[in-house]
């Protein structure tokens, strides 16, 4: 069996914990994250700036993710996590939204699902103090590398 990698060990972690406790965790998190979109997120950045996709890195990290951005010219705040199995994101996914659930309460929209060329996405939002939050997964047909989950704070 091989070893597993650190990050996906922390994600795991979070998998594990219930809805719950997003209330103590991940609730605190995504409040101080909608409360910064009045500033266009600006509280939040920090070095380094990614050129490549004009982005910088976030101060808060949602659990369950890998990765947070700030791209302040379009005032979004993104989270991701990638590159896991098809299972593992489904599982994941499933984690988050209730987490977001037990935060925000039901969606504000149903959630849809498109089928494009190599990928399979999935969307559902929630409208909360002016901002838009949208938890999006993409699974890649036959590209486990194209299996991903966003968390977008607009």
């Amino acid at each position: 069996m091989k070893p597993i990698h650190p990050v996906l060990a922390g994600l795991l972690a979070f998998a594990a914990v219930a809805p719950a406790s997003a209330q103590d965790t991940f609730c605190p998190l995504l409040k101080r994250v909608i409360a910064a979109k009045a500033q266009r997120f600006a509280p939040l950045k920090t070095k380094p700036y990614h050129s490549d996709t004009r982005e910088w890195d976030a101060r808060v990290k949602l659990p369950g993710t890998q990765f947070c951005r700030i791209d302040q010219e379009r005032a979004l705040f993104n989270c991701w996590v990638t590159g896991l199995s098809e299972e593992w994101t489904k599982e994941q996914t499933g984690q988050i939204k209730a987490s977001l659930v037990a935060c925000l309460g039901d969606p504000s929209s149903p959630e849809k699902s498109d089928e494009l060329a190599s990928t399979r996405r999935t969307g559902v939002a929630w409208e909360n103090e002016g901002a838009r939050i949208e938890l999006i997964t993409r699974i890649g047909k036959g590209k486990p590398e194209k299996h991903s989950i966003f968390i977008y704070v607009r």
